[in-house]
């Protein structure tokens, strides 16, 4: 695949330098986080909302837990993956990132864990942490949309979302405790909503083109029928 995405230099991917597991080491000095397979990220045109301060697609991800969504019991996620296709998911194949893809699998106390090059698993005086870079995961949606990997909404999806941030708004506001911090990022997610939704319908505006084939003639209006037949014959 020619395109790749590139994780920026500064601040350092944090789950880059998932290692392979110490069997020397007891299941004592392993993390205490559940275990959990590998996966897929995939994304569908209708899923979009607010990432940080900006409006990027919501993936999702297609596990390889045999026997759950599709996924066969010796773990293979072929079916899953295209009955997702068919529903319109678009599937983010590994290769996008070099040098491994975009998850790691880090040693637990019970297998291994796998989690995108974005989240490290830490252990904080015994209880099981996370270590996150989100600016590094919004670099990565950007480049998904930008590659045109993702493509950006159809004035119709955001349309549909906005209607939805609009009654969002208005449950938060009947709450009988409301939550400021939720009504802000509600109002922040319809400000970016509105934005993009101009800026597809300009897109939208912009791509017509005009029908330039066969030109259809006009029907004739009907002509009244006369009897013409002498009276006699009738």
């Amino acid at each position: 695949m020619s395109k790749q995405f590139t994780p920026p230099q500064e601040p350092a991917t944090v789950g880059s330098q998932g290692q392979v597991p110490d069997r020397r080491q007891g299941p004592g000095s392993r993390l205490k986080h559940a275990p959990c397979r590998d996966f897929v990220y995939k994304a569908h045109p209708a899923r979009w909302g607010k990432v940080g301060d900006k409006l990027l697609p919501l993936l999702s991800m297609i596990r390889f837990e045999p026997g759950l969504n599709g996924v066969d019991r010796y773990g293979s996620p072929d079916l899953a993956i295209v009955a997702a296709k068919r529903k319109g998911w678009i599937i983010i194949p590994h290769e996008v990132v070099p040098n491994g893809g975009y998850s790691r699998q880090h040693a637990v106390e019970k297998g291994s864990l796998h989690c995108s090059i974005w989240e490290q698993p830490i252990q904080v005086g015994g209880r099981p942490k996370w270590r996150r870079d989100p600016e590094g995961y919004i670099a990565f949606l950007e480049f998904l949309v930008a590659e045109g990997i993702v493509p950006l909404p159809e004035p119709e999806i955001l349309e549909d979302l906005e209607e939805m941030t609009v009654e969002r708004l208005r449950t938060l506001a009947d709450r009988k405790n409301p939550s400021p911090r939720r009504e802000n990022d509600a109002r922040t997610a319809l400000e970016l909503i509105r934005k993009a939704h101009q800026e597809a319908k300009d897109r939208a505006a912009n791509e017509h083109v005009a029908y330039d084939g066969p030109q259809f003639a006009t029907p004739a209006s009907p002509v009244a029928e006369t009897d013409d037949k002498p009276k006699g014959k009738r």
